[in-house]
């Protein structure tokens, strides 16, 4: 990648990651293209695709010379990585808005949010439904909320930091004054990225959210496997607990020491399941966790935890029963 450019001057700067989305990445950038607002400029940053998307990138940035920007990376970094640096880029902007490389965008998506902004200039950010459609771009009549839930916009924190991230991450347009909480962007996890920026945005600034879906995700067919359950499982605990104890507006919002209980009976609940089904290495991670708190009690727990996981366990092992995830 060469040195990146001063970007254009504009209102809203869209911040596109890409990677390997050649299929799908033409529609996500028309998308954006023909938004009814128009103070906007997109930066499209592609990791070292290569099937080609980086080409079409280039493409467009010839073709919209002045409204789409190309960065084409050498090596692949990752989505956060294009991120930290899209952010970087985009920090003269009032507002930044997130897309995705194979999603859609309504035409008056853009034009629908900022005006809430113009509305409610207190506002970390604004979020809107979004429609799943396949593989072919249909609709399959399912939202967004009818899967992850709706946010609680009287306490949003609290509801994303329990019961996981609710914002659609195409769907949103955040601030600059509620990006520049985050510091530098994105924990070292692998799985729970956008859930750490809206925790963050939304325990210290307001935020709305549309329920018209006016964001096109197109979600991938079939079910979460069970290794990449637990994976998430341990990223968003990981996440939690560094926020509480790193970000204090964070800690209160989400319910002080109090969540400080919850969180410790997360892991030894966890680490319970996990040695019950087996899974010695999520057992060891999570064990882990309650093991660092450096509290008597929890250890003595974590030890009864344990005792009981095995004995029900081998328990069902002689019986034949097999183990649920």
């Amino acid at each position: 990648m060469t040195t990146p450019p001063e970007l254009p001057h504009a209102e809203v700067q869209v911040l596109l990651p890409s990677y390997n989305r050649r299929d799908y990445f033409r529609q996500a950038l028309d998308s954006v293209l023909s938004q009814t607002f128009r103070d906007f400029h997109v930066l499209v940053i592609d990791d070292a695709s290569s099937d080609g998307t980086a080409d079409v990138a280039r493409e467009y940035e010839q073709r919209f010379p002045g409204r789409v920007t190309a960065l084409c990376k050498r090596k692949r970094r990752g989505v956060a990585d294009s991120v930290n640096l899209g952010l970087h880029l985009t920090r003269d902007a009032p507002y930044v808005a997130f897309h995705n490389d194979d999603d859609v965008w309504s035409p008056v998506k853009l034009a629908a949010q900022i005006d809430v902004f113009r509305q409610n200039p207190c506002l970390g950010l604004v979020a809107t439904e979004a429609e799943a459609i396949d593989a072919e771009g249909r609709s399959t009549g399912m939202l967004f909320s009818d899967v992850y839930g709706k946010p609680d916009l009287a306490r949003p924190a609290r509801r994303i930091f329990w019961e996981g991230n609710c914002l659609c991450a195409p769907s949103v347009v955040a601030t600059r004054a509620g990006l520049d909480l985050v510091r530098p962007y994105y924990p070292p996890l692998c799985g729970c990225e956008d859930m750490y920026l809206w925790l963050v945005i939304s325990a210290h600034m307001p935020i709305a959210w549309l329920d018209t879906p006016l964001t096109y995700w197109r979600r991938a067919a079939g079910q979460m496997t069970v290794v990449r359950e637990r994976q998430m499982w341990r990223d968003t605990y990981a996440l939690r607990d560094r926020l509480f104890r790193d970000d204090e507006t964070v800690r209160s919002a989400v319910g002080g020491e109090a969540a400080r209980r919850r969180l410790d009976g997360d892991a030894l609940y966890r680490a319970y399941l996990y040695l019950q089904q087996w899974d010695l290495a999520s057992y060891a991670w999570f064990a882990g966790q309650v093991l660092k708190r450096h509290s008597l009690r929890l250890v003595v727990l974590l030890a009864l935890y344990s005792a009981r996981a095995l004995i029900c366990a081998t328990s069902s092992r002689l019986r034949g029963t097999p183990q649920t995830t």
